[in-house]
């Protein structure tokens, strides 16, 4: 299953959550990254710690949570690096995109933090990490045309190859496994 945005958020959205999505998606790869794995029961505890909510989750919340987990597994697993960061499509409101990409990434460079994987960045990793913190604090106060457009893509894009840079880096093993989760 092919999961996207606002499918996600629907189904999380009575559970009100503080974080976005985005920044979940984007802390969820940052493990992945680092070659964490979380079996079922500790995928959920955590993604209810980096959503900051305190309800329970019924089966519909688990069941979006475990399809989240195991297709970005899958789309790190593969070959050819197909990432898709699970932001809001091109017909949404750029402003939301935005805000959405600067959440993947303020997800994305926490967790990577709290790995502790990455020791002593430097070079093309220190860059990395400063152009991902950038995006994660930009202002999403942005007028709607060609070139915001085009420069949104652009981010979106580098912001999903400096994943795969950190995963080359990181060497996490993900071709030849299997996902934990089922």
């Amino acid at each position: 299953m092919d999961l996207e945005y606002y499918a996600v958020d629907d189904v999380l959205a009575d559970l009100d959550p503080t974080e976005s999505v985005a920044f979940l998606h984007g802390s969820l790869v940052a493990r992945l990254v680092s070659g964490l794995r979380l079996e079922r029961a500790a995928w959920l505890t955590t993604a209810q710690e980096q959503l900051e909510i305190d309800a329970e989750l019924t089966e519909a919340h688990a069941e979006v949570l475990h399809q989240l987990y195991d297709q970005t597994l899958s789309d790190l697993s593969n070959d050819a690096f197909r990432l898709r960061l699970v932001l809001p499509t091109e017909d949404a409101a750029l402003a939301d995109r935005l805000e959405a990409l600067s959440d993947w990434c303020a997800g994305f460079v926490s967790t990577l933090g709290v790995t502790g994987q990455l020791k002593a960045p430097d070079g093309e990793d220190e860059e990395l990490l400063e152009d991902l913190i950038a995006i994660a604090q930009l202002d999403v106060e942005s007028e709607n045309d060609a070139e915001a457009e085009e420069d949104y893509a652009a981010l979106a894009e580098h912001v999903r190859l400096a994943a795969h840079h950190f995963q080359l880096v990181l060497g996490a093993p993900l071709a030849d496994q299997k996902p934990t989760l089922h």
